[in-house]
């Protein structure tokens, strides 16, 4: 916006000059002075609305609300090279949902062994030793004993709670195995809309100098009275929608990379 209003001051200074100078009409004029109060009130707007997201961003991050706070990270495009499968295969590794279904499979699993260890024979081994010492006689004595403790029936209690956690750990392997197809799917697709928005930016950078081209083109057709400023308030306004429309799809670049991210379990850019 700020840019805006510098070019709407531009091109009223231009069209006050044509105007004095009988090349244009007065009406002409007055039109650059309502379009460039016009970019004046966004700025202003923009000003305003910049304020509010650092105190925003300040209340989130529990920093004092009349502190002073530099953003440093800019919305910038850089070419996503990143393999699919790598991707993939670390979130298989590092996806936090899927570490925590593992863990589950692992506690199922001990579970089970837990319930079938009453039906197990629990065996005891004890021994002793004796000394004794004469004037002429010195005895020595062992004592061993043994014994084995099998719990041969329990109404089929140890039966079904085994059945049961068996069933559990099924269902926790089954809850895996769901997790990480989810997650290739899940990946494939946040992979998916990243590339179709890396396609599109790189698509836009010609459409966007091509616009600029057009309105350099028409302020100068304009200065020479072979077109109307209106012809030069049309073209800027397709520019700056150009330019509206490529900073959207470079937060939704960045917002994609950010959810891909998430999915993965680390920062996509580290693992170029």
């Amino acid at each position: 916006n700020e840019r805006k209003r510098k070019s709407s001051q531009k091109l009223l200074d231009i069209t006050q000059a044509l105007v004095d100078a009988g090349k244009s009409a007065p009406v002409d004029t007055m039109r650059a002075k309502i379009r460039l109060q016009s970019d004046d009130r966004q700025y202003q707007d923009s000003l305003v609305r910049h304020q509010q997201a650092i105190l925003s961003a300040k209340n989130y991050i529990y920093l004092p609300l009349n502190g002073e706070v530099r953003f440093i990270t800019e919305l910038e495009f850089a070419p996503f090279d990143v393999p699919l499968q790598r991707l993939e295969d670390y979130a298989l590794l590092h996806r936090p949902l899927l570490q925590e279904l593992r863990r589950a499979k692992v506690r199922a699993r001990l579970a089970y062994e837990t319930a079938i260890e009453t039906t197990r024979p629990a065996l005891s081994l004890t021994a002793d030793y004796g000394y004794s010492e004469f004037p002429s006689v010195v005895r020595h004595s062992w004592d061993w004993k043994g014994m084995v403790n099998w719990l041969f029936f329990d109404s089929f209690v140890t039966r079904d709670r085994a059945r049961s956690a068996r069933l559990d750990e099924l269902a926790a392997e089954l809850n895996l195995i769901d997790g990480e197809r989810s997650t290739r799917v899940d990946v494939s697709n946040a992979y998916l809309d990243v590339k179709r928005i890396e396609k599109q930016i790189s698509d836009f950078k010609s459409q966007r100098e091509q616009a600029a081209h057009n309105v350099d083109v028409l302020r100068l057709r304009f200065q020479n009275g072979l077109d109307r400023i209106i012809d030069v308030f049309q073209a800027e306004d397709d520019m700056r929608s150009l330019d509206n429309e490529y900073l959207t799809l470079l937060v939704q670049f960045n917002q994609a990379k950010d959810r891909l991210s998430e999915l993965v379990g680390a920062d996509v850019e580290i693992l170029q």
